[in-house]
């Protein structure tokens, strides 16, 4: 799946503005997207399932018309475009990267996920439930004193927890029920194990019956795994992380409940340290 990720980057990283005619950034983004997508299909370690490949096409989308966007907004140069048009390997994208300014590569991070991004579903609000005085799921943690632990920042899971329980409650007024079925942690390897201790945007780890019955994929770097299991009266989901990466984890507990048919959230933050 890596190599598939790398796609992506590449689609991000080598585009540019008008050169000629044929070179511009619509014509350009769609067309290496495409490209660089076949050539991983034909390479075992990457193929995807008619149902992953269905799963990613959304992702695949948006990730082309942001693209095109900040191809265009940035005005990048019509080298860089240039370079994307040949570009075929690894070392063909670096070179190209290499050519963006920083401003450019500034918007690359963010849209690959590693600074914040734009656009995101009304869902990714933090739950209109939750007690106040609770800090919202976006704020920054403060910096903690020194020598002191670094403090848990939960906004991650406490933000996705959140738009997957409002997926939940919109299947359950469509089905009027849960699915039943559960889903081990997703993705399966720790994030500790990556690097920057950030679990890598991985489509097809969320290509599953169960995550697309929720219509739920994370498509941004992230320090949380996840879990659910379902009876089909109650929808339990949990976010597993080890923010400092020293052997301690903490666990956010989502749970939803149907009374009477109306289906309620709440989320569980751990225990202070």
């Amino acid at each position: 799946m890596h190599k598939l990720t790398n796609v992506l980057l590449i689609v991000v990283a080598v585009a540019g503005c008008k050169k000629k005619s044929t070179d511009t950034c619509e014509a350009v983004i769609p067309a290496m997207l495409d490209r660089q997508t076949a050539a991983a299909m034909k390479d075992p370690a990457t193929k995807l399932t008619p149902e992953e490949q269905k799963a990613l096409e959304p992702t695949r989308k948006k990730f082309a018309t942001d693209a095109i966007k900040a191809c265009v907004d940035d005005k990048w140069s019509a080298d860089v475009l240039a370079c994307a048009r040949t570009a075929t390997s690894e070392a063909d994208t670096k070179k190209c990267e290499a050519m963006l300014t920083p401003a450019q590569k500034a918007t690359v991070d963010k849209l690959m996920g590693e600074g914040p991004s734009d656009g995101k579903p009304a869902g990714d609000k933090p739950a209109d439930d939750k007690p106040a005085g609770d800090k919202p799921a976006g704020d920054k943690p403060a910096d903690p004193p020194a020598g002191d632990k670094p403090a848990v920042d939960g906004s991650e899971a406490q933000l996705q927890l959140n738009r997957l329980g409002k997926n939940v409650k919109t299947f359950y007024a469509t089905e009027a029920k849960f699915p039943t079925g559960e889903s081990p942690l997703t993705p399966a390897e720790d994030c500790c194990k990556s690097p920057d201790h950030l679990c890598a945007v991985a489509p097809a780890a969320w290509a599953t019956p169960g995550w697309q019955a929720f219509d739920f994929v994370i498509s941004e770097p992230h320090r949380f795994r996840y879990s659910f299991k379902s009876d089909g009266t109650t929808f339990t989901a949990q976010a597993v992380g080890d923010l400092a990466c020293d052997g301690h984890p903490v666990t956010y507990t989502l749970e939803v409940h149907a009374e009477a048919g109306n289906p309620t959230m709440s989320i569980t933050e751990p225990p202070a340290p």
